[in-house]
């Protein structure tokens, strides 16, 4: 008799396959990661280097960088927090809005109506929020703001669900600071910070003769994943905010200051975890060890979250005239 021989797996051949594919998978899954984190790092930052293009364009163009953020609040008030008048129908256009011609964006840029209030918030409906406390909604501007600006988001951005901004202007930096260049609000936000050493702020215009450091020891735009993004019930701000006016809280919504360290805003739980409000203190990313930032002269530098805290500042001023690293403010 002839016996019959089947070929094939025995179930110890079986589970030996699988667990080399599994150990093979393990080893491979985090290069894969680190490789599409390195694409999303280049992408994010060929979208910093295009808007650092767009601002010395404008400069160009204009004659200086353009403001943090426009406001009409009479030229005798603080141009840092909001001491004197202040008015909702006095926000207008944000710094994010005012360089879109040269980021190849024109036909949205000539949408807005700039002579008219830009809202500073909205709700997930994207209607106008607060419209009877913060702003008067006298035009269709909030149609444009709502409006997702891919450019003005880093791809590796992962806890944003409403048109966002995830690169912020540098309005200066230092150490604890003085009642020249902070706010202080109130109703819950004590802790916000504004300063006029570095480029942008309130009304400001800044030129390159102004940045006596050299814009290579400059720091111009941050990345930042601290940006108010809300909730069910409560305010978001968008790539396109206004100025925001309150007698006791404003929010200058597109800029930052050097003052913690980079990546150190809330914990896991989102508790604060420091004495000044991190919207408007620090800056941060979701790339591994630190933040993307934009140099006056148009380079794009990673700078390490451990970076020494003093030079960090030091970079955020436009002319204080100290080596990077030296005494402090």
């Amino acid at each position: 008799m002839i016996s019959k021989r089947y070929s094939g797996f025995t179930l110890v051949e079986l589970l030996v396959v699988i667990a080399i594919i599994g150990v093979l998978i393990a080893l491979l899954l985090p290069a894969v990661q680190q490789a599409r984190e390195a694409a999303r790092r280049m992408e994010c930052k060929n979208n910093m280097k295009q808007i650092g293009l767009a601002m010395h364009n404008y400069h160009d163009s204009l004659g200086s960088f353009p403001p943090g953020a426009i406001s009409t609040t009479p030229i005798a008030d603080n141009n840092l927090g909001n001491s004197g008048s202040w008015s909702a129908d006095m926000s207008r256009a944000p710094w994010t809005v005012l360089i879109l011609p040269y980021v190849e964006e024109s036909a949205l840029h000539d949408s807005f109506d700039f002579g008219k209030t830009f809202a500073w918030a909205f709700n997930q409906n994207l209607s106008v929020h607060g419209a009877s406390s913060y702003d008067t909604p006298t035009n269709d501007n909030h149609i444009y703001q709502a409006k997702s600006m891919p450019k003005y988001i880093c791809p590796s951005f992962t806890t944003g669900r409403f048109p966002t901004l995830s690169y912020h202007a540098v309005c200066g930096g230092g150490p604890t600071p003085t009642d020249q260049d902070q706010y202080n609000g109130h109703n819950g936000y004590s802790g916000r910070v504004y300063f006029n050493n570095g480029v942008f702020w309130r009304n400001s215009k800044t030129r390159f003769a102004d940045i006596t450091d050299g814009t290579t020891n400059v720091l111009i735009l941050g990345e930042t994943i601290y940006s108010m993004k809300g909730n069910t019930c409560c305010e978001m701000t968008t790539w396109a905010s206004g100025y925001r006016h309150s007698a006791n809280d404003p929010l200058l919504v597109g800029t930052s200051a050097a003052v913690l360290q980079i990546n150190s805003g809330p914990d896991v739980n989102g508790n604060q975890v420091n004495t000044f409000n991190y919207v408007t203190s620090t800056f941060g990313s979701e790339h591994p060890g630190g933040a993307q930032f934009v140099l006056g002269d148009g380079s794009v530098q990673f700078l390490s979250e451990v970076i020494d805290i003093n030079a960090y500042r030091q970079l955020a001023v436009r002319g204080d005239g100290l080596p990077i690293g030296g005494p402090q403010l």
